[in-house]
């Protein structure tokens, strides 16, 4: 299954190939705000543009497993649960995830994707890479992302260090840090990414 790239509009009058952009780093460093604010200021210059979750048919499997529980499903990540059920997707059928992104991507008829929870470096990164996909990292300091994660309220927060061993991997096109800064507005995300994408066409 192939993404269909489109043309998106550049502050130099050129149009460049991009299918999307993905940010990338742990829980809590702030890549779903900056996601947001990017489909925002895109937007605003006219284009149809959403955050598509990799994690979407995580999410519909952890509400079926609290149902088959008589519990009702949480608004929230049941992390460690999400961690778990991500594994045995993957080991029974490593390019599901990734497979429904696309079918969900193409399905919006978008003109700007926007992930915000790549996570896998042995299939999906490929497959992001492939499509020309930008790829921003986000940084955070531990304190902050912590006090993030408790803010949000989900019902368990699992440990993911081990993906700091494993995102060497992603060569980042921009990596951000939100430790301390206030919010990027929209229209600052859209600039960082437009300028961004014309060093790298």
């Amino acid at each position: 299954m192939h993404y269909q790239s489109r043309h998106l509009p550049d502050p130099t009058g050129r149009e460049t190939r991009v299918a999307g952009v993905a940010f990338y780093g742990l829980s809590g460093s702030g890549k779903s705000t900056l996601a947001r604010a990017l489909v925002e200021a895109a937007r605003e210059h006219g284009l149809i543009a959403d955050v598509v979750k990799l994690a979407s048919p995580l999410y519909d499997l952890q509400a079926s497993v609290y149902r088959r529980l008589d519990i009702e499903p949480p608004c929230c990540q049941d992390q460690e649960l999400m961690m778990a059920l991500a594994a045995h997707v993957r080991r029974i059928s490593p390019s599901f995830l990734i497979d429904d992104f696309q079918k969900r991507a193409n399905s919006n008829k978008l003109d700007l994707v926007v992930n915000d929870d790549l996570r896998d470096v042995d299939t999906d990164y490929w497959v992001l890479k492939r499509l020309k996909y930008l790829f921003i990292r986000v940084e955070c300091n531990p304190c902050e992302r912590y006090r993030r994660l408790r803010a949000a309220g989900h019902i368990s927060i699992a440990d993911e260090s081990w993906m700091l061993d494993r995102w060497p991997t992603i060569e980042p096109d921009l990596v951000l840090d939100t430790s301390t800064s206030p919010p990027l507005q929209p229209w600052a995300v859209w600039d960082l990414v437009n300028a961004t994408r014309s060093s790298t066409s």
